[in-house]
């Protein structure tokens, strides 16, 4: 299957935070199938703050988003 943008099942890899004064950290693993924009939207609506990388479904890595 070619990968595309358009129509994929994306990873999408949390980095999520218990506080700016503690500084732990872990990592939460989400898939989504439709568009990278729509898996973008998923994953603002997911979590209110947190880094996320994004993944096609063959692995390769396309963006990194943070938002706080």
């Amino acid at each position: 299957m070619a990968v595309s943008l358009w129509n994929d099942t994306f990873t999408i890899v949390f980095t999520l935070s218990d506080g700016v004064y503690n500084g732990k950290t872990w990592e939460e693993k989400a898939a989504y199938t439709g568009s990278l924009k729509s898996a973008i939207r998923h994953a603002f609506n997911k979590h209110p703050a947190a880094t996320a990388d994004f993944y096609t479904s063959e692995g390769y890595w396309l963006k990194q988003i943070w938002w706080y």
